[in-house]
């Protein structure tokens, strides 16, 4: 009988402490792994932001390539111009006869720039650099940095004309 009254008594001080510590264990595995997992999703995140702001001023950039007839690079500082204007599209202003477009990096963005009549776009976000050269003297590379460490991206556009 005094099997049957320990069996009714619940279990042990012994048993407890090991469920307990069990519990513990796996919670704190799958908190560093939903941790982790975390982690990898900003990462992922943050990798696909710096992806589409790239291609985002890429295609700025393409756009004022494809109407450019003259491409000034500064240090810092990109001018396009456009001598003659054009007539098929749906805003005649939009490139008048020198329309001048300027690009520049202010304070991690690549800021697009119109000077007649002004007006500032900023095409792109986490901008980590912006360089502008003539390696040959004639046909202009456009080299854009963007995100850091590992995420770090870059791509060059070159306008030859």
């Amino acid at each position: 009988m005094s099997r049957a009254r320990a069996s009714e008594r619940g279990h042990t001080l012994i048993e407890l402490t090991v469920v307990a510590t069990l519990l513990g264990i796996f919670g704190v595995v799958f908190g560093l792994a939903g941790r982790y997992m975390s982690g990898q999703t900003v990462q992922l995140r943050l990798r696909a932001r710096v992806a589409s702001e790239l291609r985002m001023a890429l295609e700025f950039l393409r756009q004022d390539f494809a109407r450019a007839d003259t491409v000034v690079p500064e240090k810092g500082r990109l001018r396009i111009v456009r001598e003659d204007p054009i007539t098929d599209l749906e805003d005649p202003k939009a490139w008048a006869p020198g329309t001048h477009v300027e690009y520049v990096e202010d304070e991690g963005r690549l800021v697009r720039i119109e000077l007649d009549p002004p007006r500032k776009t900023v095409v792109a976000r986490l901008i980590s650099g912006f360089k502008v050269d003539q390696p040959d003297g004639f046909a202009t590379h456009v080299t854009i940095l963007a995100g850091e460490g590992l995420l770090e991206r870059n791509v060059t556009l070159v306008w030859d004309p």
